[in-house]
């Protein structure tokens, strides 16, 4: 049995009137043999082997290239981004405050005008891999301007430059998807590349309404209650809806909903049980000894009309506080809780309702089952951190059915709960 053990001399080359191949050492071993040094020339050996001078040039050029990169992402982070993040949103300011509606209409429509050619010029493939890098880079760099910046103002308008790139680029793939990749030959063909290319208008239809409805970010900080008088301060209904839930999970709401920092003559609990005597009888008679023993009321009524709406509005009828914190039964407020919601009834005499957001301490079953707690963001984050706060901009904010504090003279107005 031979065996072959190559040495391999990279910088050792022979060259012919034919060819150039690298020179190498075999070594011959065997059983009880010696083994002889030949020299091997193998053709395709240049190709398996490539010349290490060339290898350390190129690792120095991606070094190189590398550490180029590092010093101007440095440079614009450091240097240009907060040039840019004081003078861009200044500037737009400035420009803006001189335009009426219909004229900052007009600058839109003659921007997207200008940016026609970039929707609708086709380009090759190294084009399209250039602006693609292009653009990862911009939105890093957007990014990064934003990361500094505490300024709401500088938040906004990454936000809408963000909200631009992602236009332009959907419309110019809805261009080409319709204009080179529709197959419309036969009814089969054309019957699923329709169906497909009506799913994308679709989807890019939601995705343009969703920019238009998180337009802008609005941000509200609470109202210190400190700066108003005790005696101006609201009277509070703590409402703690149930159905068929077990007794200890209400008691640790009604635990929490008591413990709430808030003058305690100006604040009341009560717990609406909604399920039925016949059916819950044990239940019903140890969720009234627990009230009892906790001192707050529960009310109950005849029948389930209306399900949870009907039960707050039977209720709306037997307290009188000025404001509602409705609650789950499994949700458990913070003690500041009215301490940083009271305050906004307080400046508005037209606000009607306060939505705060629902967060979970036990993981939701994407979180369970994908192992993915605290790496990315749950569905509660996008509607409540973005979505809602977009609404509130349009000033339709929507009422979520707990963690919300009403104004019921306003309610009332509108016929109740529904």
């Amino acid at each position: 049995m031979l065996l072959y053990h190559v040495q391999l001399n990279p910088y050792a080359l022979v060259t012919t009137k034919h060819k150039a191949v690298r020179q190498s050492h075999c070594r011959r071993l065997g059983r009880g043999q010696k083994g002889k040094n030949k020299v091997a020339r193998y053709k395709g050996i240049i190709s398996n082997y490539p010349d290490l001078r060339l290898q350390h040039q190129l690792n120095a050029l991606i070094n190189s290239l590398k550490s180029s990169f590092r010093w101007s992402v440095e440079l614009i982070t450091t240097w240009i981004a907060p040039w840019l993040v004081e003078l861009l949103p200044n500037a737009f300011d400035q420009v803006f405050r001189f335009l009426n509606n219909n004229q900052l209409l007009l600058l839109i429509m003659c921007g997207l005008f200008l940016l026609t050619p970039v929707i609708t010029v086709r380009q090759a493939i190294w084009q399209q891999g250039l602006v693609a890098g292009l653009l990862i880079v911009v939105g890093y760099i957007a990014q990064k301007i934003e990361e500094p910046s505490n300024s709401q103002k500088t938040s906004e308008y990454v936000h809408l430059f963000l909200v631009l790139l992602s236009i332009v680029t959907t419309i110019r793939y809805l261009y080409y998807r319709t204009s080179y990749t529709l197959n419309l030959e036969g009814w089969l063909n054309g019957t699923f590349s329709l169906l497909l290319i009506f799913a994308e208008i679709y989807s890019i239809t939601v995705l343009f309404f969703t920019y238009f409805q998180t337009l802008k970010i609005k941000d509200h900080k609470p109202v210190n209650l400190e700066d108003f008088p005790q005696e101006q301060w609201f009277t509070v209904d703590i409402y703690i809806s149930t159905y068929n839930e077990s007794v200890e999970l209400v008691r640790k709401t009604v635990l929490a909903a008591i413990a709430i920092d808030y003058p305690e003559e100006k604040k009341n609990v009560y717990v609406l049980d909604d399920g039925r005597a016949e059916k819950y009888k044990a239940r019903r008679v140890n969720l009234r000894q627990m009230c009892e023993e906790l001192g707050v009321t529960m009310m109950t009524r005849d029948n389930n009309d209306h399900a949870k709406a009907g039960s707050i509005n039977t209720a709306f009828k037997r307290t009188d506080g000025d404001l509602v914190l409705i609650l789950d039964c499994d949700h458990i407020p913070a003690r500041n809780f009215l301490q940083e919601t009271v305050g906004f009834f307080l400046r508005d005499e037209k606000l009607a309702f306060v939505q705060t957001p629902h967060w979970s301490y036990n993981p939701d079953p994407f979180e369970r089952n994908l192992i993915t707690r605290g790496k990315f963001p749950v569905v509660n984050e996008l509607f409540y951190k973005v979505l809602q706060k977009g609404n509130d901009f349009w000033n339709a904010t929507i009422l979520c059915g707990s963690a919300v504090v009403l104004r019921k003279e306003y309610v009332l107005q509108v016929g109740g709960m529904a």
